[in-house]
C-alpha cells in the first residue's frame, strides 16, 4: 500500500490544498447570491388602470415608458416612495432609481395615450406638468 494514500489532498504541511478553482467557485457563488438578492428585492408589481389613475392624481408618477407596445413601465417620484404610500414599489438597493416601479399591460398604445391625456385633464393637472409616454 502507498504511504501517500491518506495525503492526496494535503499540502506540504499536512493542510488541505486551496487551489485557484476554490476561489473561482466562491466568486461565482457570491455573484449568484448577489443576483438573486437584487431580483428578489427589485420585483416590480403589476398594477391596474385605477391604481395608475390614483398615482397620477397624487402626482407621484414622474415618467411612463411604453415597451413593446404592450407594457407601460411606471416610474415614481423617489420622495413619494419614501413617504410610505407606495411600499410595494420596487426597491433596487444596488440599481438606484433606474428600474421602473410598476408596470401596466396597456393593450393599444394610442388608446393608452388618450386615456393618459383624459386622466390628467380630469385631475386638473396643468398641461406643462403632464406625463407623456415615451
Amino acid at each position: 500500500m502507498d504511504n501517500n494514500s491518506g495525503k492526496e489532498n494535503k499540502g506540504d504541511g499536512g493542510t488541505p490544498k486551496f487551489g485557484a478553482y476554490w476561489i473561482y467557485a466562491l466568486i461565482s457563488l457570491f455573484l449568484l447570491a448577489l443576483t438573486i438578492m437584487v431580483f428578489a428585492r427589485g420585483n416590480s408589481g403589476e398594477i391596474n388602470f385605477d391604481r395608475l389613475r390614483q398615482m397620477i392624481a397624487d402626482r407621484a408618477v414622474t415618467k411612463v415608458d411604453v415597451v413593446n407596445r404592450e407594457i407601460a413601465q411606471i416610474y415614481l417620484d423617489p420622495q413619494r416612495k419614501q413617504e410610505g404610500q407606495y411600499e410595494d414599489a420596487a426597491n433596487s438597493e444596488l440599481g438606484g432609481d433606474a428600474r421602473y416601479d410598476y408596470f401596466l399591460r396597456i393593450g393599444d398604445v394610442q388608446s393608452f395615450s388618450n386615456w393618459l391625456i383624459r386622466t390628467q385633464e380630469n385631475e386638473g393637472i396643468p398641461r406643462e406638468e403632464w406625463i407623456e409616454p415615451n
